[in-house]
């Protein structure tokens, strides 16, 4: 419920930022945009922000379990964490070594021409 309440707050208040920003009266001298850019784009975000908050709230009272998935269960075929991190280990030792690898073929292509 705070999240709708805090939600409901940053929009209304970047409307009436953004509502203020555009009343700001224009400038004869100075720069060709005016004041008005810099608030317009505070209230944007702001508005941004706060849409944000409301459609995350509303995606998560539609899924209460939220949107992470289901633990594996043993024996579904999933490997055991530690093959995985030899996998990936192994993985880390052939990317470092391509370097020298490529560097070793062409120093024997050079030799063997």
């Amino acid at each position: 419920m705070a999240d709708w309440v805090l939600s409901i707050f940053v929009v209304t208040g970047a409307v009436i930022y953004l509502r203020a920003a555009m009343n700001l009266e224009r400038l004869q001298v100075g720069d060709a945009l005016g004041p008005q850019v810099f608030p317009s784009i505070v209230a944007i975000c702001m508005l941004c922000s706060g849409l944000l908050l409301a459609w995350e709230t509303w995606r998560k009272q539609m899924n209460p379990e939220g949107s992470a998935p289901p633990a594996p269960k043993p024996g579904d075929g999933v490997a055991h964490p530690s093959a995985d991190r030899r996998r990936h280990q192994m993985e880390l030792r052939e990317i470092s070594d391509w370097p020298r690898r490529e560097d070793s073929e062409a120093i024997r292509a050079e030799d063997d021409a």
